[in-house]
């Protein structure tokens, strides 16, 4: 008996109307406002995105119009791919001067989607690799070169190449991994964004390919590595099984690597010892 009639009490509870309009009108406010918010920071992010594109896209002869949305797509123009001719050691060889920019990094930094904003682009290509293996990165300044510039194919038998000519077989073999043929008449472009962190791709890339851009899209460098090591944990996970470690104790790591290479200074040496070693 009693507790039916404390049920019933609680049913003939009476809420003041005025009490539910009030909390509908602030319940409709709140998600207005939220919408509101949300809308106006896409618009903020999408009219970054697309200023950004402009000023990369207008230093390599390409319309203003196309991008005035992201996704529209306006006809194709003619550019200009000059071509380039070298001695390869036995013949002058001639090929276009490919690709126009590079995307050098940094990871983790909004490289893929960069690339794939540009693709959309009517006079921009991908690269071969994106196309036959959906790959949007190349790699061929750091897996073809050691820390040293040097290729295998300068060691060994054939070390009597001169230099010029390798680097010459070196381009010709770095352009076949753009399109060609009707092709030509647009740009072509490559990312991969370990070319940053790397000391040698620099000299090198300028050697092989002098007249590419260079693109570099830079993170808060903390925001950065967090999301670095969330991507690499989770790639562990699904490839091992194992639990990663704490993002605390791969920092640790990394610093006690970097120090023991002479990249990062011992923690016992004064300021300016410190300051030189990153000069």
């Amino acid at each position: 008996m009693m507790v039916s009639s404390h049920v019933q009490s609680i049913y003939n509870l009476r809420v003041p109307r005025r009490f539910l309009r009030l909390m509908a009108v602030l319940f409709w406010s709140f998600w207005c406002i939220l919408f509101y918010s949300m809308h106006q920071n896409i618009e903020s992010v999408q009219h970054m995105n697309i200023v950004f594109l402009r000023e990369i896209l207008n230093n390599f002869q390409i319309e203003k119009s196309t991008f005035h949305i992201i996704s529209e797509r306006s006809k194709p123009r003619d550019i200009m791919v000059h071509q380039h001719t070298c001695f390869n050691g036995t013949s002058n060889i001639t090929f276009p001067q490919t690709p126009a920019f590079v995307i050098i990094g940094s990871q983790k930094s909004g490289t893929s989607s960069l690339f794939h904003y540009l693709i959309k682009h009517p006079n921009v290509l991908p690269t071969k690799n994106y196309i036959e293996k959906n790959s949007t990165e190349i790699h061929f300044f750091d897996r073809n070169y050691d820390r040293n510039g040097k290729t295998a194919l300068l060691n060994g038998a054939k070390s009597n190449i001169r230099q010029e000519e390798e680097d010459c077989r070196m381009r010709q073999l770095y352009a076949t991994y753009f399109l060609s043929g009707d092709a030509s008449k647009k740009i072509s472009f490559e990312k991969t964004p370990s070319y940053l962190v790397l000391p040698h791709v620099a000299p090198t890339m300028k050697r092989i390919a002098p007249w590419v851009k260079v693109v570099a899209i830079l993170r808060n460098p903390v925001d950065r590595a967090y999301s670095h090591y969330s991507f690499d944990s989770i790639q562990k996970y699904i490839s091992t099984g194992n639990r990663p470690k704490s993002f605390e104790t791969k920092i640790k790591k990394e610093i006690d690597q970097l120090r023991l290479a002479g990249f990062y200074p011992a923690s016992n040496k004064t300021l300016k010892e410190q300051e030189k070693c990153f000069d």
